[in-house]
């Protein structure tokens, strides 16, 4: 096929183009399609990590509903310690850790709820995480102050939005048990602005700082 010499110039110069930047040229193809290639396969791990949590999960559940924490806790573990990444193990330990507690065994409901605060990958899971633990300290602070302080420190900083009433009501629990009168009742104060007006803990908030209010 003849060529006129325009052509033949593109051409030309296309080739020193080429013998000059090709090899660049294929190398960064390569890294971009070896990037793609590690995307999708991360992906599909994720995926199938996902999927294999969510059954795990599921025959928990079942477990818990027929009152087996012994069958349900090892399912639990198994979650937190090969599927920490995925939502199923948080929410795994506060099933689990609820049960524990109800079960009497508040040493190992904390051991397990301090695992989804310091290892929760959604941020509302591990606020009630954190607002469970400081209940849980709270409990334990009756008859040691330092656990009253490590539940305040558990709850400092802003709470998210969505927990805040419940949040900052467990931090004003701590204050009045710690003997912070008029923090407490700031606190409460504060939780009610926070709760919704049909929310089922906004009574108990109200009762308690009236009770407080009164030096009850």
């Amino acid at each position: 096929m003849a060529y006129d010499l325009e052509e033949q110039e593109r051409l030309d110069e296309l080739k020193a183009f080429w013998s000059r930047w090709g090899n660049w040229i294929t190398l960064g193809l390569t890294l971009v399609l070896l990037v793609v290639a590690g995307w999708r396969g991360w992906g599909w791990w994720e995926l199938r990590q996902a999927g294999a949590a969510s059954a795990i999960h599921e025959k928990m559940d079942d477990a818990l509903r027929r009152a087996q924490l012994i069958e349900a806790a090892p399912m639990a573990a198994t979650l937190m310690n090969e599927y920490s990444r995925t939502p199923y193990a948080a929410m795994a330990a506060l099933r689990v850790a609820r049960a524990q507690l109800d079960a009497g065994d508040s040493k190992s409901a904390r051991t397990t709820l301090t695992w989804a605060v310091e290892h929760g990958q959604d941020p509302g899971i591990q606020a009630v995480a954190r607002i469970r633990l400081a209940g849980l300290l709270l409990d334990e602070g009756l008859a040691d102050r330092a656990q009253l302080d490590a539940g305040l420190k558990l709850l400092d900083g802003p709470p998210p939005a969505e927990m805040a009433g419940a949040w900052i009501d467990r931090r004003a629990d701590l204050l009045a048990e710690l003997g912070r009168g008029d923090e407490a009742r700031a606190a409460w104060t504060e939780a009610l602005s926070k709760l919704d007006s049909n929310s089922p803990l906004r009574p108990l908030v109200q009762l308690k700082l009236d009770t407080f209010g009164a030096g009850s």
